[in-house]
């Protein structure tokens, strides 16, 4: 095909340099010329072409392929965000001493009750013994939870260390109402405040807590530190 182009090119120039009387060098310096005329303008046709235009697919950023891979399918096709894993718990450690099984240290789980630290230190050997505590309980970690009554201070002649003090002494942080209200000077109303303070701000760390109840004076705590314990 190439080749009709150039024949009938130099058909037309020969037949034009007939028509002028150009000799044939002349004849044949005008086909060259329009040959590259030719040839020039199908290039600049060729560059006039518009190129192709590469569309960059999109990114998708880090954060939105997280949430895509973070949900399932449900069952009608709706993308629904995979369950969060839970944090493991750690357990808590208590200290079970006095009439049971298996005294010493216990791991329990979150939560657990003063009777799931019994249950944990083998049971009590003596039913009796967990006369004065609170089963329902909770335990918290680094607790000691005291399973049976505690003997009397001794003053060395067979007495009790302070005149009118009960013979026992009440874990305050297991005892519940009942227990509690054992103890000398504590009634009903009191040993409700202690139960409350208990549960608003958490096991009593130390003995003295006592006298941020409210109703518990100088004079009460005098005698009533004698008579408790911390578990």
């Amino acid at each position: 095909m190439v080749n009709d182009h150039l024949v009938a090119l130099w058909e037309r120039t020969r037949a034009l340099g007939a028509e002028f009387k150009f000799t044939f060098e002349q004849t044949v310096i005008l086909a060259v010329l329009a040959f590259l005329a030719l040839t020039g303008g199908l290039l600049a046709a060729r560059a006039a072409r518009p190129l192709p235009i590469a569309i960059a697919s999109e990114r998708v950023p880090a954060e939105r392929q997280a949430a895509t891979a973070a949900t399932t399918e449900g069952p009608e096709g709706e993308s629904r965000p995979l369950p969060a894993r839970s944090p493991v718990k750690k357990k808590l450690l208590v200290h079970v001493a006095g009439d049971v099984a298996k005294p010493g240290l216990h791991r329990l789980m979150p939560g657990a009750r003063v009777a799931d630290a019994i249950e944990a230190a083998g049971g009590p050997t003596d039913t009796k013994a967990l006369d004065n505590l609170n089963l329902a309980a909770k335990v918290s970690d680094g607790q000691k939870v005291l399973v049976g009554l505690t003997p009397p201070v001794s003053t060395g002649s067979g007495g009790s260390a302070v005149a009118g003090v009960s013979e026992m002494l009440i874990g305050i942080n297991s005892a519940g109402l009942p227990e509690i209200q054992r103890l000398d000077g504590i009634g009903p109303v009191l040993a409700a405040r202690i139960v409350a303070w208990r549960e608003r701000h958490g096991r009593f760390q130390t003995v003295s807590q006592l006298n941020k109840v409210s109703g518990i004076g100088p004079k009460k705590y005098a005698g009533l530190k004698e008579q408790v314990l911390i578990d």
